[in-house]
């Protein structure tokens, strides 16, 4: 039977391997350990903006186009009154831009999603190929691009 006990490594590899490692290999993985968690801070705590896309309907007062924007409940936090945002059509080929100013105090239900509607009106008069579209509107409905407000990702895991 063979010793388990038998060694077959030199006297110098037996050297090296008995040695205590050097005091920055020990501390290495703290190191580590702080710079993932610092980078981890950084990453919650910077702020940046999130893009969301909303319908809107368009709504004719006296010829003046006003917009009916459907955003979700729960992006309703994400909104700094006002704000520009932008509208175009579902083909995509005219876009402008209108100002979000009135939040509504009701919940409806729209294409079965739970959403609050907000108030809208064009910033510039409308021109050309635009006008006939808030003239005429032969689309139900319209894309509304809308950038949200500066949150950090802490603000956001908070606010859910």
């Amino acid at each position: 039977m063979a010793d388990p006990k038998i060694e077959l490594r030199s006297r110098k590899a037996r050297s090296i391997v008995g040695k205590m490692p050097p005091r920055i290999i020990m501390n290495g993985s703290g190191v580590l350990f702080l710079v993932f968690i610092f980078l981890f801070l950084m990453v919650i705590m910077f702020p940046y903006r999130k893009t969301f896309e909303a319908k809107a309907v368009i709504q004719l007062t006296d010829s003046v186009p006003n917009y009916l924007v459907y955003i979700p409940v729960n992006r309703i936090s994400e909104l700094q009154l006002p704000q520009k945002v932008v509208l175009s059509t579902p083909d995509g080929l005219t876009n402008w831009e209108a100002n979000l100013f009135r939040v509504s105090d009701t919940i409806t239900i729209f294409e079965r999603h739970a959403v609050r509607i907000v108030f809208a009106n064009p910033v510039v008069n409308i021109s050309g190929n635009g006008l006939h579209i808030v003239l005429n509107p032969s689309y139900d409905t319209l894309n509304v691009h809308i950038t949200s407000r500066l949150q950090t990702m802490f603000e956001r895991i908070l606010s859910k």
